[in-house]
């Protein structure tokens, strides 16, 4: 149907049984008053048609074996028996004991030669609660594009049931664009002949152009970035694969543990605003204090700050292609052990890394971020990705999420969060989802070299109510 891009079959070549190269998320809901005892089972029954509702989920690569030349096609063998899982945990059952269940699932590789995705129903949580992880290839979608269709299956009013909405309003609530041209059925020829040669010849001819351009641009930040950091290096965004080692950044194993928390919107956009930041800037310094902390109680923090790699979606305007990705680095501000000096540098460094992108093209904020993944593949499947220094220490995202209440066929979404992926040296990943007027945290992590790295949740609320108090 489509040609995957660089991203995608990056991000396929770092997968590995210790390397999964999904991202999932997981929402919490509180079943509707009267809920027919087979309310679940019926709402995992209507789940079966997203292939039929919704052609993505009826998508697979065209050669499992291979991350290059890849193609997503119809898959003509599916079947909703492992991609539509329905169990239940042993009543009452407690959210430490869902979030070790996620755990185990979120450490298991998605079948290649099928579909690349799979929705969990989980029923068994007291208080009339249950659960659904939804689980997608970061080769079929980024962050944003997992949100997108996670929110196909929610709508605003309790009394709209799933299966009967599937119009653009769904979509536009979470952003999304156009969609792209149904491509032709697998079998199906194109056109061929001059012409169709011709505007072959045309695209190709513009593909090279962009290219050369975005190389140009992308060295010319690159000198400017260079520049900048020999005259103030604490005070500029810092260079890839400058980033001080620590314990995050080491092979990693297949074991993975989930940490969730939430930080009310409001004060979290207050603490940012009274140093002229963001929200973006105040999670930075948030969770720069918590990983601070953790590491000075396992005595092992460095002296040079520890960097945090933010995505930034570049997707232009009515596109929609799989991964369209840049990065900004940014200090998380370790160094510091005064909050607001953290705060302020963090407001100063990610202005300049903004004002960089800016000055970038689509193609070349990309090429910025092939720039990082094309050596940590090298290096990774070299079995050496610990060799050099990080590109940065951790992965920190923060995903726009709804604003009003969302219901899943009647029942009430409480929590959502989002889960991402770790890799090789890149042992930690924090990902934030707006709900409501809640930042719901997912952090992923390997447990193997991260000693009580579940006490990272309450270092978080620790530094938000240190920032909350000061600001």
């Amino acid at each position: 149907m489509s040609h995957l891009n660089l991203q995608d079959s990056l991000f396929l070549g770092l997968e590995s049984k210790a390397r999964p190269f999904h991202i999932a998320g997981l929402a919490l809901c509180t079943l509707p008053e009267g809920a027919s005892p087979t309310f679940l089972r019926d709402l995992a029954q209507r789940l079966r048609a997203l292939p039929t509702t919704l052609p993505v989920f009826g998508t697979k690569l065209s050669n499992p074996g291979l991350p290059i030349n890849q193609r997503w096609i119809d898959a003509d063998d599916y079947d909703t028996d492992y991609h539509i899982l329905h169990y239940a945990l042993p009543r009452p059952g407690g959210l430490d004991d869902l979030i070790t269940l996620l755990s185990r699932a979120h450490e298991r590789l998605l079948d290649r030669d099928r579909p690349l995705w799979e929705l969990h129903l989980i029923e068994g949580l007291e208080d009339r609660r249950f659960a659904l992880y939804c689980k997608f290839h970061h080769a079929m979608v980024d962050g944003v594009g997992a949100l997108r269709l996670v929110g196909r299956l929610f709508s605003e009013t309790p009394g709209e049931r799933f299966g009967e909405r599937f119009g653009e309003r769904f979509g536009e609530r979470f952003g999304e664009r156009s969609q792209a041209t149904p491509a032709p059925r697998p079998g199906s020829k194109p056109r061929a002949g001059a012409a169709g040669l011709l505007r072959q010849f045309d695209r190709m001819s513009g593909e090279l152009q962009k290219q050369g351009r975005a190389v140009s641009e992308l060295a010319g930040m690159l000198g400017t970035m260079s520049r900048r950091s020999l005259l103030q290096r604490e005070e500029s965004p810092p260079i890839p694969f400058t980033a001080p080692r620590t314990l995050f950044n080491q092979d990693i194993t297949p074991q993975r543990r989930i940490i969730i928390t939430e930080l009310p919107l409001d004060s979290v956009r207050k603490i940012g605003a009274a140093v002229g930041g963001t929200v973006n800037d105040a999670l930075i310094a948030i969770c720069g204090g918590a990983i601070r902390d953790y590491l000075l109680q396992h005595d092992a923090l460095p002296s040079k700050s520890l960097f945090a790699g933010i995505p930034v979606s570049v997707e232009p305007s009515g596109q929609h292609k799989g991964n369209q990705l840049s990065t900004m680095i940014c200090p998380f501000g370790t160094d510091l052990a005064d909050p607001m000096a953290r705060l302020r540098r963090i407001v100063h460094v990610t202005q300049l890394a903004k004002q960089d992108l800016r000055k970038l093209s689509s193609p070349a904020s990309q090429d910025y971020m092939n720039l990082l993944l094309l050596p940590a593949l090298a290096f990774t499947l070299a079995g050496a990705a610990t060799r050099i220094p990080p590109p940065f220490n951790a992965i920190l995202s923060n995903v726009p999420g709804a604003s009003k209440p969302l219901y899943l066929d009647g029942a009430t979404v409480d929590t959502m969060y989002p889960l991402s992926l770790i890799t090789d040296a890149l042992g930690l990943n924090i990902t934030v989802l707006s709900y409501r007027n809640q930042l719901c945290m997912g952090i992923v992590a390997c447990p193997s070299f991260l000693p009580d790295i579940d006490a990272l949740s309450a270092q978080v609320q620790l530094a938000f109510r240190a920032y909350r108090k000061l600001a």
